[in-house]
């Protein structure tokens, strides 16, 4: 039985040559977007950011935070969603009987202790985003027992890469929700 898990810290250590602590790198720590809840839901399914910063991009989170939005609009039922801290089917709605699962990606990484945190996806992080994505969507279908979708930014890179499969996707029957900066959101079918 393999003991304890050492700390971070100690692993930043070991990582870096030594127990000198200023060898450490120093971590910034960048406020996340703060959400205000507008519906009387411990969950704020319906929780849209306080305030925009300037980020020309969306986090999953965001993505997921707008199509489930859209979802109830149009009569869905939200059963369970997760974050991108959390692990589980980013959303699963139903309504009249049907189910639907539904993959969702960011523009961007809201983790803090990444590399990239702040700044927008590559067009190859994209590229490896929408194929993960694609493979979900995929288990989803051929299990049979659940509709699957996308639910993408609608930036540049995301479009394009989508573009490439579309054709297989649509035969398929896995939708895409296009999510805009302001949270808009239209279906692909």
């Amino acid at each position: 039985m393999p003991g304890p898990r050492p700390e971070r810290t100690n692993r930043l250590r070991h990582h870096c040559g030594g127990d000198d602590s200023s060898a450490l790198p120093k971590l910034e720590r960048r406020p996340r977007p703060r959400y205000v809840c507008h519906m009387n839901s411990a969950s704020c399914r319906g929780a849209e950011p306080a305030a925009r910063d300037d980020r020309p991009f969306l986090y999953e989170d965001d993505v997921v935070r707008a199509v489930m939005v859209h979802l109830e609009a149009e009569g869905w039922t939200i059963d369970s969603f997760a974050l991108s801290h959390q692990h589980g089917d980013d959303i699963v709605a139903s309504r009249g009987g049907s189910q639907l699962i539904i993959e969702a990606k960011g523009d961007g990484s809201s983790k803090s202790n990444t590399a990239r945190f702040g700044k927008p996806f590559t067009r190859n992080q994209v590229k490896t985003h929408v194929s993960v994505a694609v493979v979900r969507a995929m288990r989803v279908t051929s299990t049979g027992s659940a509709r699957a979708a996308l639910a993408l930014p609608s930036s540049a890179f995301h479009r394009d890469e989508f573009a490439r499969i579309a054709p297989a996707l649509m035969r398929l029957d896995i939708d895409v929700y296009w999510v805009d900066r302001d949270w808009s959101v239209q279906v692909q079918r």
